[in-house]
């Protein structure tokens, strides 16, 4: 098959945001790489979805779902350009207005609260290595882990039903959920519930973040090792054996269903190695140099609409830095949407919760 002629057509956002309606509802998975790197997929299969003619070169999306069909060329900012965004406020009034858009690309991304706004984003099994000096390997240290909790987990009566030993990713997940330290990142794909985790205990900071991380733009930004490992298990267990020596991270469901799980939308994310820190693998996995990365300044002014869908249709990551002077309105917005402890935490520790608050 002769790969389609790309005619040149001028482009605009609102193209690329309804080409991204399409990938984010599942039809077409969107590939990124490196702006100097040529990549064509011509009929490959990613979690049994078909990918016709996606070619992303020189910077530049392009699209053809079928070979007679005109292209749809959109040009990308430069990734350094549109990788990190801080985004900040100018009042109360605006950061309102806000949280009524959020519902528009919801969908697009996935959320982590974090309640101080200069804490990096790190892996508990990354904390547990800074305080332990790091004598051993990042990966001998979660083998260990691992291994200790699978011999010791049947000595007590643990409130869900343990996996088979083999089962590698059930039992991460296990461990995750229950505050333990493993290479994953905890998400959840709810805006308003990441907020609530930022501001959920009252400390005395200047500001909290709810980092925004693009699903498909993350997923996808090594489409080799997307290929490899379609199925999120195969991707666990190959990184749990060193298989992946490339830098590349993904998203990956939570392998124990409960309620508090349900509740609070959760889902991880997955660095393909734990040798170096999950923001390096972040970085390096998109080709960048983290210190080099100069983040887009923005601040949502009520009057600038337009910048905003501009950012959230092309940005990968978008740090959103929210004053804790907001904190009794958020406080009484999330009370009413019913996002509080015991709703968030259906069980005896959700209960506990909530007595230190007014729930």
């Amino acid at each position: 098959m002769k790969k389609p002629k790309i005619k040149k057509s001028s482009s605009n956002p609102a193209d690329y945001a309804e080409l991204m309606n399409v990938f984010n509802e599942g039809k077409i998975p969107i590939f990124s790489k490196d702006e100097n790197e040529n990549w064509m997929k011509e009929k490959g299969k990613i979690s049994g979805k078909v990918v016709d003619f996606i070619k992303y070169e020189n910077n530049i999306l392009i699209q053809q779902k079928k070979p007679n069909q005109k292209p749809i060329k959109i040009d990308l900012p430069p990734l350094e350009k549109r990788f990190l965004t801080e985004f900040s406020f100018s009042r109360l009034e605006t950061f309102k207005e806000f949280l009524t858009i959020v519902p528009d690309f919801n969908k697009t991304y996935s959320y982590r609260g974090q309640a101080n706004s200069n804490w990096e984003l790190q892996t508990l099994l990354e904390r547990r290595g800074d305080i332990s000096g790091r004598h051993l390997s990042m990966s001998i240290v979660e083998e260990n882990l691992l291994n200790r909790f699978k011999r010791n987990a049947l000595n007590y009566k643990p409130p869900v039903e343990l996996p088979e030993e083999s089962k590698n990713a059930e039992w991460l997940s296990i461990i995750q959920h229950y505050g333990g330290p493993t290479r994953l990142l905890d998400f959840t794909k709810s805006f308003s519930i990441a907020l609530f985790f930022a501001f959920e205990r009252k400390m005395n900071l200047k500001s909290r973040a709810v980092w925004c991380f693009h699903n498909v733009l993350v997923n996808s930004s090594n489409p080799e090792i997307t290929l490899k490992y379609q199925n999120s298990e195969e991707y666990i267990d190959a990184c749990l054996q060193n298989e992946i020596i490339k830098d590349h991270i993904r998203f990956v469901d939570p392998f124990i269903k409960n309620e508090r799980i349900d509740k609070q939308q959760g889902i991880f994310l997955c660095p393909s190695r734990v040798s170096l820190s999950f923001e390096s693998v972040l970085y390096r996995c998109f080709n960048l140099n983290k210190n080099r990365i100069i983040a887009r300044k923005f601040k949502y002014r009520g009057n600038n609409k337009k910048e905003l869908k501009d950012i959230f249709d092309t940005g990968v990551l978008i740090k959103i830095i929210i004053p804790d002077d907001f904190r009794d309105y958020i406080s009484e917005y999330l009370k009413t949407n019913y996002i509080t402890h015991t709703q968030l935490f259906p069980d005896f520790e959700g209960l506990i919760k909530s007595l230190y608050t007014d729930e």
